[in-house]
């Protein structure tokens, strides 16, 4: 049987459970579909979660699957990231009221069991996004209580939480996650990566989905620890679509698909509807069929 694995942000999770059906209903048995810990946390970006995260934790994850070593997290961007060893006494970093970056009080948990791993070039095409984290624009209060809970240092924590809402959640960052610069050396990292140690031989491989739309009047009045912009998403959009050109890797225009539906079809600051979602997952099924071989009636 082919495989298509997904790995990608919050929007992949939201209309991935769609596009699953599609494959299992719609190709007779010949594709099955799996993503990043699938049935794990849509909001954890470490390597036990099901978002994708951002370029730099794409290609951190893909490197581990390719490796022959065991999976272990010792802590990735995402605001769920879990360090080794498999169980133990931490402090776990949530957002709280107004989403403020909080610590937790110390607590004893288990980790879970590692992520399986798809190595051993057993994915056919891997369906793969990241971009909305690379673009996000911290608030220099906002880094400092990330800072202070990473450090463990709960009173500059709690007392950098205390500053941001005296501010009113008003937002200065300017500078996005991760630079441009960056995010280009980690994608075309990334899809190499793949290429050599994850795709089956002579399979399509990678196929990448473009950063979905970002409304700043929408997003950024939503009190969020982080503003982005609309600028930044075209910004880098752009620049992986010439990595894509340059590595022949096709592409599926997620965002001028969602751009078309207007600024009501948003349940919060980025994310969509479930009618949207189900609408998402069958143009995005459309746009992959011809890569997976699937004509038009769902024959093979």
């Amino acid at each position: 049987m082919k495989r298509l694995f997904v790995l990608g942000d919050s929007i992949t999770v939201g209309y991935g459970p769609f596009l699953k059906e599609f494959v299992n209903t719609s190709t007779s048995g010949v594709w099955s579909y799996g993503r990043k810990n699938e049935g794990g946390d849509g909001s954890d970006m470490s390597i036990y979660g099901l978002n994708g995260g951002n370029s730099k934790d794409v290609l951190r994850y893909l490197t581990l699957l390719a490796s022959e070593a065991p999976i272990a997290d010792s802590g990735s961007s995402g605001a769920n990231a879990k360090p080794d060893p498999r169980s133990g006494t931490v402090r776990v970093l949530t957002t709280g009221d107004g989403g403020v970056p909080m610590l937790q009080p110390t607590t004893t948990f288990t980790f879970p069991a590692p992520p399986s791993k798809v190595a051993g070039r057993t994915v056919d095409i891997l369906l793969l996004n990241c971009g909305l984290h690379d673009i996000k624009c911290m608030s220099s209060s906002d880094t400092i209580a990330m800072g202070a809970a990473a450090a463990e240092d709960t009173a500059a924590a709690a007392a950098a939480a205390v500053a941001i809402r005296a501010g009113g959640r008003k937002h200065d960052g300017v500078t996005p996650n991760i630079s441009l610069a960056e995010y280009c050396s980690n994608l075309r990292a990334a899809i190499n990566t793949a290429r050599e140690s994850l795709i089956t031989p002579a399979a399509v491989g990678v196929v990448w989905v473009k950063t979905s739309p970002v409304i700043d009047a929408i997003h950024n009045s939503k009190g969020m620890p982080w503003n982005r912009h609309a600028a930044k998403v075209g910004e880098y959009n752009a620049a992986a679509d010439a990595i894509c050109a340059e590595l022949s890797v096709p592409t599926i225009d997620l965002h001028g698909f969602l751009s078309a539906k207007g600024p009501s079809v948003f349940r919060d600051h980025v994310h969509y509807t479930e009618d949207v979602e189900k609408e998402t997952a069958a143009f995005v099924f459309e746009q992959l069929k011809p890569y997976m071989g699937i004509a038009d009636d769902g024959g093979e």
